[in-house]
């Protein structure tokens, strides 16, 4: 369990020590688990192999519009006071698609102790929301038309620290040298071409993970409408 957290943040392996949101980070860490070895084009579980997940808690200041929504939650803070819970998802999958650039998918995991629970409407719409909060506030931050390419060259020089830095970590426990080297290139490519750089479309949804200990059939179900554009699944 604390390879796992450790994998995704040594912040969450803390958090674990101290019995904070103890289910949730054993959701995170099982979700984790899951993306290590997946099956060939399983939507549910982006490849750990090819691509790596960035924390959202952990880097709150590259999309600070989110930061800034006014919502009442008990899940936490920001490091400046700034409440943050229930309107962003837990993760992001980094990864560069064949022929294109960098993608990004938004995940929100959750726990739920009852299977009743765990599939009702209310938690899906909320993890829908969640999901598509983050793209369009990132959309808006990195790629948004209405500012300067300046500003936006600025914004993307610090996301590329950040995702060099994750990308390295990831390169240590299950990312394949060779997309390891496919994403530093284009990370470069991304500086270089500063504003101009057009990220690509992942080809693949925004997903939700909803834990539940009550599902023991070991098949990861779909519990999402089918005309959503987030996936929701009960693992």
């Amino acid at each position: 369990l604390l390879r796992r957290l450790k994998a995704l943040s040594g912040r969450l392996a803390m958090r674990l020590s101290t019995g904070s949101s103890t289910s949730e980070l054993i959701a995170l860490a099982l979700g984790q688990s899951h993306c290590r070895r997946p099956l060939k084009d399983e939507v549910a579980w982006p490849s750990l192999r090819s691509g790596f997940f960035v924390p959202v808690d952990d880097v709150m200041d590259l999309i600070p519009s989110i930061r800034r929504l006014d919502v009442s939650s008990d899940e936490g803070t920001d490091s400046a006071g700034n409440s943050y819970g229930g309107m962003r998802p837990d993760l992001i999958y980094v990864s560069v698609v064949p022929r294109g650039g960098i993608s990004f998918r938004f995940i929100e995991v959750k726990y739920r102790g009852g299977l009743g629970n765990a599939q009702s409407l209310a938690l899906m719409e909320k993890i829908s929301q969640q999901t598509e909060n983050l793209r369009t506030a990132w959309n808006r931050w990195y790629s948004g038309e209405e500012e300067a390419s300046t500003f936006r060259s600025l914004r993307r020089a610090k996301l590329a620290r950040v995702l060099r830095f994750y990308a390295d970590k990831a390169a240590r426990h299950d990312l394949e040298q060779q997309h390891h080297s496919k994403i530093s290139s284009e990370i470069d490519r991304m500086i270089e071409r500063g504003g101009a750089y057009r990220f690509s479309d992942p080809g693949a949804p925004d997903i939700g993970w909803v834990f539940c200990p009550e599902h023991t059939d070991g098949v990861t179900k779909e519990i999402s409408p089918s005309d959503w554009e987030t996936r929701i699944f009960l693992f």
